[in-house]
């Protein structure tokens, strides 16, 4: 593994349990291991290290979203059900302990850097777009609600999930993952056996 890539590694950890005002870059260095002036060989400052964080965060999840949100053997409803319970079983894997580093970190910062909150942005808009696509499938498939915006149901959909997530943290549970992610099937998806529904698009 490459310097700067050990030192986003030991910073992905660092941010995510003690948030970007208590990570200390000579913890980070300490855990990846190099010293002090290789962080300022690959990064100009703490502000622009945490923004490549981020970034290498998204990049990480990338598979994910591919697995979920282009599956051709799956409807757009198992789609975005495979993003909610591969994201749950994640997250129970990490006993808690972690949560969204895009949302923690941009919400944390978003006051004092503008840098860390347009990547955050960046990366949240992204999301928002793959959900929508998915939606707008599902829409056209007759498994979405008529009635039902795709645009507004995915800010909804990673607002929501991005404070279930918090919630999770709290509680230490992954019951409020599972109720909001019941809570869209249940309250905007066409019932599975309900007529015209479930047509795959070509």
């Amino acid at each position: 593994m490459k310097t700067s890539d050990q030192i986003i590694e030991a910073g992905k950890a660092a941010l995510i349990n003690r948030g970007y005002a208590g990570t200390g870059l000579k913890d980070v260095l300490g855990a990846a291991r190099v010293p002090k002036g290789s962080f300022y060989h690959f990064f100009a400052s703490k502000e622009a290290f945490a923004a490549s964080v981020l970034e290498s965060y998204d990049r990480q999840f990338d598979d994910f979203f591919v697995d979920c949100f282009e599956n051709p053997d799956l409807l757009p409803r198992e789609q975005l059900r495979r993003f909610f319970v591969g994201s749950i079983e994640r997250l129970e894997d990490e006993k808690f302990q972690t949560g969204c580093l895009i949302g923690l970190i941009g919400m944390e910062a978003s006051i004092t850097s503008s840098a860390l909150r347009q990547t955050a942005s960046k990366v949240m808009n992204r999301w928002q777009d793959l959900i929508t696509d998915c939606l707008t499938r599902a829409e056209r498939s007759g498994e979405l609600r008529s009635d039902v915006s795709p645009e507004e149901l995915a800010q909804f959909i990673l607002n929501g999930w991005e404070g279930a997530m918090l919630r999770m943290r709290i509680e230490q549970s992954a019951e409020p993952l599972s109720n909001f992610a019941n809570l869209v099937f249940d309250g905007f998806f066409v019932a599975p056996n309900s007529e015209g529904q479930g047509r795959r698009d070509d």
